[in-house]
């Protein structure tokens, strides 16, 4: 039996699975992270976490203004920056150090460690390592494991440790990817106790609350916006921030209502969407005129205002949320209803 599972990634879809099924006990330090080899992980835990927050070795992912990449263990971080890396770092330290020292606590009982394998690269490395691999845990507990999840079943693992086969991993939501095989998350259930499964369950629920809510509210923008109609009133010329699929939708709809100047993304994995330029929010400080900003992401608005204002420097922009532009839905009850 273990008392703990834990996540050494890939992704972010391992801890939030086992969170899923009451198997994650507290946050970790590798749960909301994207780490692109095993080997930098182990390289994390074999050092005890040296250089893990050290800012010599912190930098801002080019691609992503809300996102930091520890260098020495290639590690990213696109979950913890509210608008500035520097001017959070400090917080974000703090947070990381206490999940770690929960870590170190809780590792020293039996514990199992699971990973989803990245890339073939990393089978062969776990293939010729795996022997090391097991050491560096059990140092801290001679009955801890490692579970590894392998997306590809070509791909060949031999290992001792258990592994499973989950061709769909990729493709499945957050939450699911440990629903296949069943024999994975039947494993896991096996060995590890009931009651601190209900208690893990009950804390979980108050996370996922707050995810469907969120989920709701992407729902009835969603809905409100295939109300819009040609009548709308809108600015003479606006920018878009955000590109999901909220802002995609009201992108769609009202596209020749009004000048869209460009659409700003804090990832930058497009130069354009439809012939309007995107770009991530570096660029504002440099736009002519005075375009309002209509924020159609559904999260943290304020932080978003704010980090359209440290973006923008001595520019100040008059920032929308979406919502102040979409229409009711008519909820009148037919002639004759009751």
């Amino acid at each position: 039996m273990f008392q703990y599972f834990i996540s050494l990634g890939c992704n972010c879809k391992v801890a939030s699975s086992l969170g899923k099924y009451g198997l994650r006990s507290a946050a970790g330090p590798f749960d909301w992270c994207i780490s692109y080899s095993l080997k930098g992980i182990m390289e994390v835990i074999e050092n005890e976490f040296a250089d893990f927050m050290d800012a010599e070795y912190i930098r801002r992912d080019p691609r992503d203004v809300l996102a930091f990449i520890n260098s020495k263990y290639d590690i990213n971080f696109p979950h913890d920056i509210k608008y500035d890396l520097k001017s959070e770092f400090h917080e974000i330290a703090e947070k990381y150090q206490n999940r770690i020292e929960k870590f170190e606590q809780m590792i020293c009982r039996p514990t199992c460690f699971v990973r989803t394998v990245l890339n073939e690269d990393e089978v062969q490395y776990i293939n010729t390592n795996h022997e090391n691999i097991v050491k560096i845990l059990k140092k801290y507990n001679k009955e801890n494991d490692i579970l590894y999840i392998c997306p590809e079943p070509a791909w060949n693992l031999e290992v001792s440790s258990p592994f499973f086969c989950n061709r769909k991993y990729w493709k499945a939501e957050l939450r699911d990817a440990m629903d296949k095989p069943a024999e994975l998350i039947e494993y896991c259930i096996g060995k590890y106790d009931k009651k601190n499964m209900e208690a893990n369950t009950l804390h979980d629920m108050k996370r996922e609350n707050k995810r469907l809510y969120l989920t709701e509210k992407r729902y009835n923008l969603l809905n409100k916006i295939t109300l819009i109609k040609e009548d709308i009133i809108l600015p003479d010329e606006i920018i878009l921030y955000a590109l999901g699929n909220v802002g995609r939708a009201f992108y769609e709809k009202v596209k020749g209502m009004c000048n869209i100047k460009c659409i700003i993304n804090r990832s930058a994995d497009r130069n354009e969407y439809d012939g309007v330029p995107v770009h991530t929010p570096e660029i504002l400080a440099e736009i002519e005129g005075n375009p309002i900003i209509i924020v159609t992401a559904t999260y943290d608005f304020e932080n978003i205002k704010k980090l359209i204002d440290f973006y923008a420097g001595e520019k100040r922009y008059e920032i929308k949320s979406l919502e102040e532009y979409l229409p009711e839905p008519d909820v009148s009850r037919p002639k004759g209803s009751r």
